[in-house]
């Protein structure tokens, strides 16, 4: 979980609405950065919304789920709480964004049968 050069030490994942979803990502520098969401919506198989707990950089996150033929396309979709949050960020998450996806392919690549 998380871009290039970060690992992550999951506490708590309990995929139900409404429950918590804790980690600390370890930055290639050596620092924590503590992450607490909750799981808002749940419509497996195709989307999940999940809200990321912060004062300073607090986000809803949309996942969803298409299938197409024997591959998925997922989506994912950021929606922070004013404009000039998101603008202050564009230089650092969408590369960030699509780094952690990537990792994702990588490991269900790997795991997949």
């Amino acid at each position: 979980m998380g871009p290039d050069g970060f690992s992550s030490t999951f506490e708590t994942f309990d995929l139900r609405q409404g429950c918590a979803w804790r980690f600390v990502m370890h930055g290639p520098d050596g620092t924590d950065y503590p992450n607490e969401n909750v799981f808002r919506e749940l419509e497996p198989p195709h989307r999940i919304v999940v809200e990321h707990i912060s004062e300073v950089h607090h986000f809803l996150l949309t996942i969803t789920f298409v299938a197409s033929g024997n591959q998925t396309l997922v989506g994912w979709r950021q929606l922070f709480d004013t404009a000039e949050h998101r603008d202050s960020l564009t230089a650092v998450v969408p590369q960030a964004n699509e780094q952690n996806l990537s990792r994702l392919q990588a490991e269900v690549a790997r795991v997949s049968p």
